[in-house]
């Protein structure tokens, strides 16, 4: 319940912020506090917006990371932190003092003809209220990932079905089934390697098939996929390695999802959505991130 509440409290102080969220906090270890708008708040969740003004407040032994889209800045006890718009000030007694980010590299799977693009989700949009596209009703099972373009090579396998129901889930090339065929039920997240397939390979196309007592119940055509080429996938592991500072896991998962919503691989994405909001279901980050990958997915949940 105080967990709930205190989401319930951050929501307000958004609603009433006339700016918006420019940075967020994340990997956090032990009590940080928030000041805002003259008030103050425990943060109680891996993750959450900044808005221009608040000031952070680490409790004894206690640290995180403040990431704007641009930049990575340590806050640790005994030191105060102002955010500005596009970076902290460190705060002592009357005086403060610009704070120096520990990593500006978060750009580099972009590269310099995409200067003006950030590199993240801005924290504006993950606060936003997103509505998802419309459910295609055509379909009775729905293969969230993999589809369209992946970074990985051994994508995770998710559905949306019929609760309960065992489907057959085979991987497709050409015409021809590779390794073999699995059982997978709705909402489950079934590791590539069940394939006993290998892994993708660049300049290929593939497809998902599921099938329920010998009949194909998914809709292939448009659900193919295919894997990142070679330049990009290593610019997008070099832009991860920003992050490398990062302890917590779903500080580590939520920036990786954002870079690859930046380059479109959204059905990874809402794999690590889900997971997410599964591990923090009051976290407001978590869910819209979820609503913002179903929606470039073209489905509603």
């Amino acid at each position: 319940m105080k967990k709930i509440l205190s989401s319930l409290y951050v929501l307000v102080c958004i609603g009433l912020s006339a700016a918006d969220p420019v940075a967020f906090l994340s990997d956090i270890q032990g009590e940080i506090k928030i000041k805002r708008q003259g008030k103050e708040f425990s943060i109680e969740s891996s993750c959450e917006a900044l808005y221009k003004d608040d000031v952070v407040i680490p409790s004894k032994r206690a640290e995180g990371k403040i990431v704007f889209p641009e930049a990575i800045y340590d806050v640790k006890h005994p030191s105060v932190f102002k955010v500005m718009l596009a970076g902290i000030n460190r705060i002592s007694g009357n005086n403060s003092s610009e704070a120096q980010p520990i990593t500006r590299s978060i750009r580099s799977a972009y590269g310099p003809e995409d200067e003006n693009v950030s590199a993240l989700v801005l924290p504006k949009d993950l606060v936003a209220n997103v509505i998802p596209a419309i459910t295609r009703a055509t379909e009775e099972v729905i293969v969230y990932s993999p589809k369209g373009q992946l970074f990985s090579d051994v994508p995770d396998l998710l559905i949306k079905g019929i609760a309960n129901r065992p489907y057959e889930a085979s991987l497709v090339k050409d015409g021809k089934i590779l390794g073999k065929t699995v059982t997978v039920k709705s909402g489950e997240i079934i590791p590539f390697s069940a394939f006993s397939a290998g892994k993708l390979k660049g300049d290929e196309m593939y497809e998902i098939r599921i099938k329920f007592n010998g009949k194909i119940v998914n809709a292939p055509a448009g659900g193919s996929f295919y894997l990142m080429d070679d330049a990009e996938r290593k610019a997008v592991s070099h832009a991860n390695k920003s992050f490398g500072s990062l302890k917590n896991g779903n500080s580590v998962m939520f920036f990786a999802a954002n870079i690859l919503y930046k380059k479109e691989c959204y059905s990874e994405v809402r794999v690590m959505a889900e997971k997410l909001v599964k591990s923090e279901p009051q976290n407001i980050l978590y869910q819209n991130l979820l609503k913002l990958a179903n929606k470039a997915l073209g489905y509603k949940d």
